[in-house]
């Protein structure tokens, strides 16, 4: 009795292990073929923002007529400018002549180089104080005009502005609305233009006064 009790023990455990190795095979294979706690897909997002930039820069932002004298045996007044445009021999009027016209300067260069067009306005000297210590008769002046050194760079002038005008002392439009974009059409010229007449004694030298250009978001 003893050995058969010890045989049917052995087999209800080898019964049960195979059992037991068939359910586990079983639950896996269900497992693998049905549904888990991970997700087969998923979202994401991505964002960009674009901040405004608006910055305007003078790549030319100086003019020198450098020292010359009105030829007063042949001249009552001299006047100079700069800028492409207007520059012209001193023999071209014989009542409008100076002495030295070698430096032939160019006008201010004011680039838009920021990423949103942009209004312009300019601050200067008050024309009749442009030299020092002068107040005789017909005081020097100082004149501005702009103009488009690239094609279309202000789509909207302002009106008085693509005239001569003397500076005031106070802010003065220039471009309602100057472009950014595209990069060879965004850069305005400031021609410069100064008066003197005969009567200004020598040795007066000019007001070195600062021109300040300002922009808004247009």
């Amino acid at each position: 009795m003893e050995d058969i009790s010890n045989r049917t023990l052995a087999l209800f455990l080898v019964t049960a292990i195979i059992i037991s190795l068939g359910t586990t095979v079983y639950t896996l294979n269900k497992l693998s073929g049905g549904t888990t706690g991970r997700a087969s897909t998923d979202s994401g997002n991505v964002t960009l923002t674009v901040q405004q930039d608006l910055s305007i820069l003078l790549n030319v932002d100086t003019v020198n007529w450098g020292a010359g004298a009105i030829n007063a045996t042949k001249c009552n007044n001299a006047t100079l400018t700069a800028g492409a445009a207007y520059n012209v021999p001193a023999t071209a009027d014989p009542n409008d002549c100076w002495t030295n016209n070698s430096l032939a300067p160019g006008p201010l260069l004011l680039e838009n180089n920021g990423n949103v067009n942009a209004s312009v306005s300019v601050v200067g000297p008050v024309s009749g104080d442009f030299f020092n210590g002068y107040a005789g008769f017909m005081q020097a002046n100082l004149s501005w005009e702009m103009r488009n050194n690239e094609t279309t760079a202000c789509t909207e002038i302002v009106t008085a502005a693509s005239n001569w005008q003397e500076f005031t002392g106070g802010s003065q439009g220039i471009c309602d609305n100057m472009r950014y974009f595209p990069e060879n059409q965004d850069e305005i010229a400031i021609d410069m233009k100064v008066f003197m007449n005969v009567s200004i004694p020598s040795g007066t030298t000019y007001e070195n006064s600062t021109i300040t250009f300002t922009a808004v978001a247009s």
